[in-house]
């Protein structure tokens, strides 16, 4: 039901003001005799005055009214109306309801005192809020700016867009954003991870070919210079993924161990042990990250493309099936 009227001789009347417009009263067109000549100023169809039990004003259509938007309005969709009217004028602008342009319809437009219309670009989201923000604070605030209709962003599963317009103020603005760089921040450092993931299982079986192949050459110099039984143990963190050869249970060497693994404690427990690497890269890499003190051997050997099974690599040269098996070696010859 509208809250104004297009009366033929007055204009447009307004029921929740007084007087109603052209200095009428409501009395003068509310069951009035003769009825007062009111048309919907949205369909053109006849109006009569009413007012609801609440005491609310308004007009309602005459029968056999053609479709109109105004048609069905609810009694809380009035009240808003009305409200944020009135909380526009306590604000010190104009109010005029129901006023139509080129493709739109305002339920309530706001007008500045120098003419100017009100900071509204589209439609917000209404919702509760915690605290709760009273209407004439917040159509106070809208009018000078200091709450502002914003398209809120947000990033979906592959891109940013943009998601509902929403009334919120400077700070929130301002904090929206530094969400949105840090999520991008964050959606960075994980593709940056990811990569670096998928690079490190591809490094792995290189890194295991490049140590097999050491091994044989690493075992035969470790053995002439210790003149004793050489153990192959696994990699492990302890040895920076590098594999130790032992000695009687002390440990002589490290074949290839990954630069990005040695910390303070790992450089400290390969001093005085030998290195062994199979490429140039390789051995600057170590000298950078372990001193220049470290003894690094660097041997000119030829890697597979994928480890081989260990029975394969040292079977034949200086281990066996069962040696490999048990951690155990012959001696090496001098």
């Amino acid at each position: 039901m509208p809250l104004t009227a297009q009366h033929a001789s007055a204009g447009v009347l307004d029921a929740t003001v007084d007087p109603l417009g052209e200095g009428m009263p409501w009395e003068a067109i509310h069951r009035a005799r003769p009825r007062a000549p009111l048309t919907c100023r949205e369909c053109g169809h006849g109006l009569h005055a009413k007012v609801s039990p609440k005491g609310l004003r308004f007009f309602a259509h005459d029968r056999a009214a053609p479709t109109c938007s105004l048609v069905g309005e609810t009694m809380a969709h009035r009240l808003l109306k009305l409200q944020l009217a009135s909380a526009i004028r306590d604000a010190g602008w104009y109010a005029e309801l129901e006023v139509a342009g080129d493709g739109w319809r305002a339920d309530v437009l706001a007008t500045s005192p120098d003419g100017a219309p009100g900071p509204c670009p589209g439609h917000g989201w209404w919702r509760p809020v915690e605290p709760g923000v009273g209407l004439s604070v917040f159509v106070a605030g809208v009018l000078v700016g200091t709450i502002r209709a914003h398209r809120a962003l947000r990033y979906s599963r592959l891109f940013l867009e943009s998601a509902r317009i929403v009334w919120t103020t400077r700070p929130h603005v301002i904090a929206e954003r530094a969400q949105l760089v840090a999520s991008e921040h964050r959606r960075e450092h994980d593709d940056l991870a990811s990569a670096e993931h998928e690079r490190h299982l591809a490094a792995i079986p290189a890194k295991l070919a490049r140590q097999q192949a050491l091994t044989p050459p690493a075992v035969e110099l470790v053995g002439r210079e210790s003149r004793g039984y050489v153990g192959v143990r696994d990699a492990t963190p302890e040895w920076a993924m590098g594999v130790p050869l032992f000695v009687y249970d002390t440990p002589q060497g490290v074949i290839s161990p990954v630069v990005s693994r040695i910390s303070a404690e790992v450089r400290a427990r390969l001093g005085g042990l030998t290195l062994f690497v199979a490429t140039e890269a390789e051995r600057r890499a170590l000298a950078r990250a372990c001193g220049p003190e470290q003894r690094i051997v660097l041997f000119e050997v030829e890697i597979p493309d994928q480890p081989q099974p260990p029975a394969a690599i040292y079977s034949g040269t200086f281990w066996s099936r069962r040696q490999w098996a048990t951690g155990a070696s012959r001696r090496t010859r001098r």
